[in-house]
């Protein structure tokens, strides 16, 4: 018998789950009850197991630091290596002979054939021995991983997918292994003769292989006819996104705005000891003057007399100081799910301790019975929905953090503009035979990104002139129904389960001995060496 689909898998093991919760209970309960104890079950242990992941995952990007940090003392990394020393492995590795042996076989099978060489079954094949051995993830959490969530990833709402896990934690195990990879395999980043297996290198190599991935959407997207729908990135450039800038400016930059941020904490700490309007007027008159500096380092580009001095003095100053370490050492705890659900777990067992010792104490003072209150409201708040707004929180940091750099705030804005922008009704240039505008009226730019998006055979007659009108139309809606969007969409999601079934494929042949390591077909005279190394 063939191998279950993954949506009757889950359905089978959620109704096994079901009549076990049903039968031990002492009372009778309700199917929907039973439904969401299963549900809140799933959830727990989907949440224990990543966070166990992520663990070890920190754990092995410590050990690779260690190793680099040994390889670069003067040769004493490689003394080290020759020894049977425990601490050449992960020491989660240590009680495992299994998975040691098992890692000696891909470390040898990557000393002989280079990881950009090898087939998709082989590399498919490494990542679930690493899911499964390495992170101890489930079989059925590794095939959502390599199905990117599978057709329920596509369900608009739904955010925790069967099984438990939730959307971002799935992005968060898909992340863990692309970094476990890299730090007991550094011959598999992208810098293949680097070894230092560093964070930032992972985390290239996995933006380079998405960059990939989007390069063969785009070409099958290309033959629909049109325009991709998501690439508007176009329209929203940067004007200063063409220039020559170096990494030495960009770090000057990024520290001038750094000690800004630190004069602002101190302007902040100056009102709320005194507001604002009790200052006299050499202050306020210094204020205004920070406030030209700071958004002439901030946003070069604006007039200072667009800026409305007012408005922005008040922005600034209605926050509460912030402590620059404390502020990056909570960001560096909501960069991803696992992450946030260890930090949001120590803070509620804090609050828990400190709102009990408030309650046993015999008397409360005024400020106390405050604490209490806000204590209490707290940890009233459900865990999963104050999970929720620390990952929104973690995804807009480059935004929200004030000394987030200012390379990486533009980054962000310009990559996910269109995002930002959607439903917020704005002017839109439509076609309009009877419309005011002409092919004249229009820039040399914008009548090049129309012929791009528009045909003569849209609304007009062969020999007439295009013509166009102004309208308010919410961003991102004017082509959401039209035919081409939805082909694209329905094309996206056929591409993912192509490429998720190819691996599935092309992993189990490679298991059986029908599909080689190396990569055969591709390349003309490696090919050839390939065929007589097999031989061989």
């Amino acid at each position: 018998m063939g191998r279950k689909s993954m949506l009757v898998e889950n359905a089978y093991a959620f109704a096994l789950r079901q009549q076990q919760i049903m039968l031990q209970e002492e009372k009778p309960a309700t199917e929907q009850d039973s439904i969401e104890k299963v549900e809140q079950i799933l959830r727990e242990e989907a949440r224990a197991n990543r966070q166990g992941g992520r663990k070890a995952t920190q754990e092995i990007e410590e050990w690779r630091t260690e190793q680099t940090s040994d390889d670069a003392a003067a040769g004493a990394g490689k003394k080290k290596k020759d020894d049977d020393d425990d601490s050449t492995l992960p020491s989660i590795l240590h009680d495992r002979p299994r998975s040691i042996r098992a890692l000696n076989i891909w470390s040898s099978r990557l000393q002989s054939i280079p990881y950009s060489r090898w087939t998709i079954g082989a590399a498919t094949a490494l990542d679930h021995w690493i899911a499964r051995e390495v992170l101890q993830m489930d079989e059925n959490t590794w095939q959502l991983v390599l199905a990117g969530g599978g057709t329920d990833a596509y369900v608009e709402g739904m955010e925790t997918l069967p099984g438990g896990e939730t959307k971002m934690g799935l992005m968060d195990r898909m992340r863990d292994i692309v970094t476990v990879r890299g730090a007991l395999f550094p011959e598999t980043l992208s810098d293949s003769g680097s070894s230092s297996g560093g964070r930032g290198s992972i985390t290239g190599e996995l933006d380079d292989e998405l960059s990939e991935t989007d390069k063969s959407i785009d070409e099958l997207l290309a033959s629909l006819g049109s325009s991709v729908d998501d690439d508007d990135s176009d329209l929203f450039k940067f004007d200063d996104e063409d220039d020559e800038v170096s990494g030495d400016d960009d770090n000057d930059n990024d520290e001038q705005i750094e000690s800004i941020m630190d004069e602002l904490q101190v302007w902040r700490e100056r009102n709320e000891s005194s507001p604002y309007e009790s200052w006299d007027n050499d202050r306020k008159s210094e204020f205004d003057q920070w406030i030209e500096k700071y958004v002439a380092a901030l946003s070069p580009e604006a007039v200072g007399s667009s800026i409305d001095k007012d408005a922005t003095r008040i922005a600034l100053l209605s926050e509460r100081p912030i402590d620059s370490n404390k502020s990056k050492e909570f960001w560096s705890k909501v960069r991803t799910e696992s992450e946030a659900e260890l930090f949001l777990e120590d803070y509620r067992k804090h609050a828990e301790e400190k709102l009990q010792a408030l309650n046993d104490a015999s008397s409360q003072t005024d400020e106390e019975k405050q604490s209490m209150s806000e204590l209490q409201a707290i940890l009233d708040v459900p865990f999963e929905r104050q999970l929720q707004k620390i990952l929104d929180m973690g995804t807009l940091r480059p935004v929200l953090d004030d000394y987030a750099p200012g390379s990486e705030r533009n980054a962000f804005l310009e990559k996910y503009t269109p995002i930002l922008l959607e439903g917020l009704v704005m002017e839109h240039l439509v076609p309009d035979a009877d419309g005011p505008i002409g092919l004249d009226d229009l820039s040399s730019e914008i009548r090049e990104e129309l012929s791009q998006q528009w045909r003569p055979s849209d609304g007009f007659g062969s020999d007439q002139e295009p013509r166009f009108a102004i309208q308010m139309i919410a961003y991102g809606t004017d082509e959401f129904a039209t035919s081409r969007a939805e082909r694209a969409r329905d094309l996206y999601r056929l591409w993912n389960e192509h490429k998720a079934s190819r691996a599935r494929f092309e992993e189990a042949m490679f298991k059986k001995g029908y599909l080689p390591v190396e990569e055969d077909g591709t390349r003309g005279v490696q090919r050839k060496r390939g065929k007589k190394t097999l031989k061989k």
